[in-house]
């Protein structure tokens, strides 16, 4: 169980979304020591190019330890279980995101049914917290905390990415690498958003 502090999260989820390092203490013994921290990258994903080709750099990068977490999740949803999933069903499911889960399929050499569910995960076993406070010269944050019950792997798979349109910024967001959706991101000088 990794707590990750609000206080780098409010450093980390500010409008300039840079990069910060994770801080964190182990509530429940020791981080799984095969689990090697790193420096998180920003991603630029152009949203002109296919599915495919928008998300192949962060999943090329990130394939490891995606697989070490897929290892991890298939504790909670047996992967023979995900693989029943019709792809029929997955397309209805979510019309507008099958093609991105198609993609990360492929990519990752995955059944779609195991995508599908990794995807699914968060809603599955999180028990995350946001906060938004403001300073005396006005200032507004906007911070929060990730309760995943992962050992150790979400230090190296939470990053910022940069969804690019037409050559233009539209939005800044935190992902996990092989999971689609922004768990708290940011459209700079309009909005925050983060989901619980």
């Amino acid at each position: 169980y990794i707590y990750i502090t609000i206080s780098s999260q409010l450093h980390h989820s500010t409008s300039s979304m840079e990069p910060a390092t994770i801080k964190y203490e182990c509530k429940w013994g020791e981080p799984d020591p095969t689990w090697k921290t790193k420096p998180s990258k920003v991603y630029k994903i152009n949203m002109d190019l296919p599915a495919k080709d928008r998300w192949n750099e962060i999943i090329t990068d990130n394939h490891d330890i995606i697989m070490q977490v897929i290892k991890e999740a298939s504790e909670e949803i047996p992967l023979w279980l995900a693989k029943l999933t019709p792809t029929s069903w997955i397309r209805n499911y979510h019309p507008k995101l099958f093609e991105e889960i198609e993609a990360l399929s492929e990519l990752l050499k995955l059944d779609i049914g195991i995508v599908f569910w990794m995807n699914m995960l968060y809603e599955l076993y999180t028990y995350c917290t946001s906060i938004i406070t403001q300073d005396k010269k006005g200032n507004i944050y906007h911070g929060r905390n990730l309760d995943w019950d992962m050992r150790g792997g979400l230090a190296n798979m939470y990053h910022v990415v940069e969804f690019h349109h037409q050559g233009k910024l539209l939005y800044k967001g935190h992902v996990v690498p092989g999971c689609l959706g922004i768990l708290s991101g940011v459209k700079p000088g309009a909005f925050a958003l983060s989901i619980n």
